[in-house]
């Protein structure tokens, strides 16, 4: 029995770091076919219903370091780094994908990868700070529609998430591309480098990585003040 419970636990691993891979994957071809803020919200919100169940559907390192720091004990930091890899490796792929299906159009430039507009290139500091907050947002909603006891058994977790990417969009596409996930701002930007015998394309890279894990991070921090009667205190405490 132990040796068929330790299969059993290594296939439900399988199948969540293939969930998640097909979910980036999806993410990424949205963004790098051009499909627009609302594309892309929708995308994602297709992929957090099918795949939520399985793997929780992060489908962006953010998220997953945002989901490991909540304590919620959802995934082990092992099964995390996993899950980054795979985001990672999955968000190569649909770049490289996609580029093969539309490379002699000559009304694509970037692939969707992800970079600082025009206006915006000489304040770098504006970039970050909206890449930060708003991946503080994504993260939060994430916690708490898909982790929070509050939420359990919700069937609008997916609605959510894709309505805050597709808030984002229009709210600082102008000034970063509304990336909120270093898989998105890889896998694009690589493919696009390669391409154009250039590093031009992940010259912004670093910030893509930095500050949305910075807004994960803090999300996580805020989760855990702002759930901790209902999510963390000991369910023998009674309290006013």
């Amino acid at each position: 029995m132990q040796a068929l419970d330790n299969f059993a636990e290594k296939a439900n691993k399988a199948k969540a770091y293939i969930a998640e891979f097909i979910g980036t994957f999806f993410l990424v071809m949205a963004v790098s076919m051009d499909g627009g803020f609302v594309g892309v919200g929708v995308t994602l919100m297709v992929m957090v219903f099918t795949f939520g169940h399985i793997s929780g559907a992060h489908y962006n390192p953010a998220v997953t370091l945002a989901v490991l720091l909540s304590g919620r004990n959802s995934i082990k930091p092992v099964d995390a780094i996993i899950y980054i890899v795979v985001q990672i490796a999955a968000s190569v792929l649909a770049a490289a994908v996609a580029l093969g299906l539309i490379y002699n159009d000559p009304l694509v430039t970037n692939i969707g990868y992800p970079t600082l507009g025009e206006s915006h290139t000489g304040y770098v500091w504006q970039g970050m700070f909206a890449e930060f907050i708003f991946t503080f947002a994504l993260a939060s909603v994430v916690l708490n529609v898909t982790t929070s006891k509050d939420y359990e058994g919700n069937s609008f977790f997916g609605l959510a998430i894709g309505f805050t990417i597709i808030a984002s969009g229009f709210a600082i596409g102008g000034i970063t591309g509304a990336c909120l996930n270093p898989a998105v701002g890889t896998g694009p930007g690589i493919i696009a480098a390669i391409k154009a015998g250039s590093v031009d394309p992940i010259k912004w890279i670093w910030l893509y990585y930095i500050f949305p894990l910075l807004g994960g991070f803090l999300a996580s921090i805020m989760f855990r003040i702002m759930n901790y009667d209902t999510d963390y205190r000991s369910n023998d405490i009674t309290y006013n």
